[in-house]
């Protein structure tokens, strides 16, 4: 039909956000926002998070986001305690996120829910007292967690608004 396509996928990453806004501000000839005070919302909210989950373990998997790895690169930035990302791969747009918990959270589980042995593990929440929270369906079924999440691909959650709205439910 002649129209511009944009691929603005999505992003837990600030400056991809920006630059995501920024070109789809370009591409509709409008003035882009000032994305200052959004991401002053969405620290915010990660680091009221945070404090309320005061250091609970969280798995996260790749029904509940396309880039869990990323999630968890924002959440380990602001204080959360990932413990397991559940994923049979890492897609190309994660690959940095990866390389980054390698570097700074190496203690994160990397699980791999198709694997055929993961039907045998034991569906356990935590070995320190039984609580954990699990962002996706996945995560929640192999962590057998009553702390869930409910959101599959990301659920529309984009942008600062979509992280600001995801502590909401993780609260």
């Amino acid at each position: 039909l002649g129209q511009k396509a944009l691929k603005i996928p999505l992003s837990y990453d600030f400056a991809e956000i920006n630059q995501a806004m920024k070109e789809l501000a370009d591409a509709l000839h409008l003035v882009q926002l000032d994305t200052w005070a959004m991401k002053a919302e969405s620290e915010n909210a990660l680091r009221q998070g945070a404090a309320e989950l005061d250091n609970m373990p969280i798995a996260i998997d790749d029904t509940a986001t396309s880039r869990p790895f990323g999630l968890a690169k924002l959440l380990c930035e602001y204080g959360f305690r990932v413990i397991t990302i559940y994923a049979d791969t890492c897609s190309p747009p994660d690959l940095a996120a990866l390389e980054w918990l390698k570097e700074n959270a190496g203690d994160i589980e990397w699980k791999f829910p198709f694997h055929h042995k993961m039907a045998l593990l034991p569906r356990t929440a935590s070995a320190e007292n039984g609580e954990l929270l699990a962002i996706g369906q996945v995560a929640a079924y192999f962590t057998g967690t009553k702390h869930f999440v409910n959101i599959v691909e990301s659920d529309g959650l984009y942008g600062y608004h979509g992280i600001c709205t995801l502590m909401e439910l993780i609260r």
